[in-house]
């Protein structure tokens, strides 16, 4: 009793703990989800205000779309604003929006444009005639105007009284009107509905182009905030018609997630297994299958295949892209061949870099954490006339979880110039895209200086590798023709970290090359239903020479030239069933030579039944199949591992 008397505070602070605990909980079930993706808020937004445009509530409608435009600008909620207010009669608003929407340079600027200058005009036309001028001052017979003044008086008080009419109200003391955003209003603009023979006039026009503008951007207005993807169709399409198991991590999502590596992001994919072997060395895959040196996940760079040829497997540390640069990732669960070919076994990850537009300006992020983990960036990135760029420096590195042995061993020989780094990479990377027009031309390079750590199969020891690697890859797009080219070059020095001295240490070099050329086109045709075609066809040049394969008698490096074709039909049988069918036919050299398959063709079908329940949901079927091609080491493998 005595300890609770001299200290009462104390007493009371587990009950106020307690309490504070329990508001917490509270407030966390009653306060609404996190937006861990504004599309969904954005989306949810646009939604509404077209409905309430729908039902004749333009007003209320408007200030929806103009929330969803605040959380996530699209240049077609600009349009759908400025429709809204032609809908209203507010000429000014509509020019407004109007205006800004042709300053994001769409597809229909000159269609828009037209429609400004029609507004503009109805503005002029409704105006009124200004004032006439006043006559000149005369010179007046003040006595002559007193006694006529005199004469009227006495006239007016012998009258009978009579009603006198209300003066008209002067147009001096009209009510001022307030200055709209964006500056003073034009004299027209002002007075557009100043008398009911220039409003009717104006509302009339404004009538007549909403009339034409309704059913314009129909399609767009569908879609506007559906996440648009690439990877599962080869074009932009819906995530919900996409004819794969699809999940897209947007750009808001990896920032939230605070996530150090391109690895870390994937584990909240459903389906995916990662696998950390050390700070640089995680295998990825999908639907299990996975072990040391995952071989059956391809992973793209906006479409550039990252894939290490010679041994098989995705080195992560190598996929040359800063996690800041990343617009999105899109992830397909499921055999990926008939549109990827080889190694496209249980799934593709494409990642989707940002334009130079999406970051405008110049950019720094630098982090540090356990383990001698510390990380930086710089990027820049802008638009100049028709030239969109973008450039990035980074810096990585980690140290090990455990050190491998001590210091000072005399009897051990280490490859990795530093015995505590399990991965260190200098980074630089450029993209920049040129419109002309129709046509836009992308190019970009990039160039890692790396210093990492595998873990390789078997019993042999943990592998380092150090060396260099870079990409060019070029590509010219119009419309949906699409040419690409890309050239992935690597050269390292490689081997187990220690091994005992004056053993043979499997020291090796290695230098691959791969090129890469492909094509693309599709077409839209009706036949009972609307049909959308995509073919393409591409060829690969592989180049490795390596310590661990047998040596050639001129000591050339293996080569294998590699070539496919493909095609898509996406049939649009009703507004709710889709059927969509893909087959790609791929040449492998080795299969080729050893007659394993007719002609070293290998044949990828895969066939998907979509059909929509309601517009966020989606029942699918798909039936498909895959293959891993042979790497350069299981095909050309001559490696004496010596016993001590």
């Amino acid at each position: 009793m005595r300890g609770e008397m001299e200290n009462p505070v104390n007493a009371t602070r587990p009950l106020a703990v307690h309490a504070t605990v329990r508001t917490i909980l509270l407030a966390a079930l009653l306060a609404p989800a996190a937006l861990a993706d504004a599309r969904s808020d954005a989306k949810r937004h646009f939604r509404e205000g077209m409905s309430f445009i729908g039902a004749g509530q333009v007003e209320r409608g408007i200030a929806e779309l103009k929330q969803a435009y605040a959380i996530k600008p699209h240049p077609d909620v600009l349009y759908d604003i400025a429709k809204a207010y032609v809908d209203l009669g507010d000429i000014p608003e509509a020019l407004n929006y109007f205006r800004q929407y042709v300053a994001t340079d769409p597809v229909d600027k000159e269609q828009v444009q037209a429609i400004i200058q029609r507004l503009q005009s109805a503005i002029g036309s409704a105006a009124p005639p200004p004032p006439a001028a006043e006559p000149p001052p005369q010179n007046i017979d003040v006595q002559k105007l007193l006694a006529q003044l005199q004469a009227l008086i006495q006239q007016s008080q012998a009258a009978a009284p009579v009603a006198v009419a209300p003066a008209a109200r002067p147009a001096s003391s009209r009510k001022a009107e307030p200055v709209r955003a964006g500056g003073p209003a034009t004299r027209g603009e002002d007075e557009m509905f100043e008398g009911e023979t220039i409003s009717a006039k104006t509302r009339a026009t404004a009538r007549q182009i909403a009339a034409e503008l309704s059913g314009t951007h129909e399609a767009s207005d569908e879609d506007i905030f559906e996440e648009q993807v690439v990877t599962a169709s080869v074009r932009s399409s819906s995530e919900t018609k996409t004819p794969a198991s699809l999940t897209v991590i947007t750009g808001d999502e990896i920032r939230m997630t605070g996530a150090a590596t391109i690895p870390e992001i994937l584990r909240r994919v459903p389906g995916i297994d990662v696998a950390e072997m050390n700070p640089s060395d995680t295998n990825v895959s999908i639907r299990g299958f996975n072990r040391r040196l995952a071989n059956k996940v391809l992973v793209l760079v906006d479409g550039r295949s990252v894939y290490q040829d010679f041994l098989g497997g995705t080195f992560w540390p190598l996929v040359d892209v800063a996690i800041q640069d990343i617009d999105r990732i899109e992830v397909i669960r499921g055999p990926g061949s008939a549109l990827y070919g080889a190694n496209a076994f249980a799934g593709v990850v494409n990642i989707i870099t940002r334009t130079g537009e999406d970051i405008s300006g110049a950019r720094a992020f630098a982090q540090a954490g356990d383990h001698g983990t510390y990380q930086g960036v710089i990027t820049t990135g802008g638009r100049t006339g028709k030239l969109n760029y973008r450039t990035t420096f980074a810096y990585d590195r980690a140290d090990k979880w455990t050190r491998d042995f001590a210091d000072g061993r005399v009897d051990l020989a280490s490859q990795f110039p530093q015995p505590d780094r399990s991965r260190e990479i200098e980074r630089a990377d450029l993209a920049a895209t040129y419109d002309l027009g129709k046509t836009q031309v992308t190019a970009g390079g990039g160039f890692d200086n790396v210093a990492m750590q595998v873990v390789p199969l078997g019993a042999l020891r943990t592998f380092g590798s150090t060396g260099q690697s870079g990409f060019v890859r070029l590509e010219v797009g119009s419309g949906e023709t699409r040419v690409k080219a890309f050239w992935n070059a690597l050269r390292l020095t490689t081997g187990p970290e220690y091994w005992p001295d004056g053993i043979l240490s499997l020291k090796s070099s290695v230098r691959s090359d791969v090129v890469d050329l492909s094509t693309q086109t599709g077409f839209e045709f009706n036949a009972s239903g609307t049909h959308h075609l995509n073919v393409g066809a591409g060829y690969r040049f592989k180049s490795v020479q390596w310590g661990y394969l047998a040596r050639r008698p001129d000591g050339a490096p293996y080569q294998e030239h590699h070539f496919n074709v493909f095609l898509q039909e996406e049939w649009e049988v009703t507004r709710k069933l889709s059927l969509v069918f893909s087959y790609r036919v791929d040449r492998h050299p080795l299969l080729a030579a050893q007659s394993i398959t007719a002609g070293g063709l290998v044949h990828s079908p895969r066939g998907t039944v979509l059909y929509e329940v309601k517009p966020d949901q989606v029942l699918r079927l798909t039936v498909g199949s895959a293959f891993r091609a042979p790497t350069f080491f299981e095909s050309y493998i001559d490696l004496f591992v010596p016993i001590p």
